[in-house]
């Protein structure tokens, strides 16, 4: 039951979509257009103008209630990659974060990866106004996570736990409330594994291999 949204994409050039996130009830559309943000309705109708203040965004992040986007854009700076909030008619820019991977807690307020603790060169998962509230995940293990998804319930914590220097691995979860490691859903070793996103009734993990 694929439904096409778009046609004006250019592979090969920038003219590329990319990064699309829905809010939870399915009516707003949140995409990266040749490197800008726009949101839409959920058929991809009424787009608006692209957002001001980014040209390097590769990834969108609806808020689940529809309220807000987040982007992650490259700076090409000292810190490389930082994530920026915008209201739904692209006004209230704010940059509060320098890092490459962040997601939507259930309470509508962002998780980040960020360095750990007692291992500054790994990264774990931290609620971002109040890191330990709830705990980190992975604040102990030598571990770098990414792609923070938590399931529609707000139980579960899924990740991307990075093998290497890329920034895929495995498909992991967590507990959320707490911040413990519960299992590994794909194979630990030679898997290039990312962005997991839940099924709307939490039965299901879709998620990236390769290319």
């Amino acid at each position: 039951a694929r439904t096409q949204l778009t046609t004006d994409g250019q592979a090969g050039t920038s003219s590329v979509y990319g990064g699309p996130s829905l809010s939870r009830d399915g009516s707003k559309l949140a995409f990266v257009f040749n490197n800008r943000v726009f949101v839409a309705d959920g058929n991809g109708a009424n787009r608006s103008a692209a957002f001001p203040g980014v040209t390097t965004a590769f990834v969108a992040l609806m808020r689940p209630d529809g309220g807000q986007v987040a982007e992650i854009e490259q700076t090409f700076s000292t810190i490389p990659f930082q994530v920026c909030t915008y209201n739904l008619d692209g006004s209230g820019r704010n940059c509060p974060y320098g890092t490459s991977s962040a997601g939507w807690a259930p309470d509508d307020n962002l998780l980040i990866s960020r360095e750990s603790d007692n291992h500054p060169s790994k990264a774990m998962i931290c609620h971002g106004p109040d890191e330990r509230d709830p705990p980190c995940a992975s604040r102990q293990a030598q571990q770098d996570l990414y792609d923070p998804a938590v399931s529609p319930d707000g139980s579960t914590l899924a990740v991307t736990v990075v093998n290497g220097s890329s920034y895929s691995g495995y498909i992991a979860l967590y507990d959320y409330s707490t911040g413990q490691f519960e299992r590994a859903l794909t194979s630990t070793s030679d898997t290039t594994d990312e962005h997991p996103t839940w099924s709307p009734d939490g039965t299901q993990i879709a998620f990236q291999r390769g290319t």
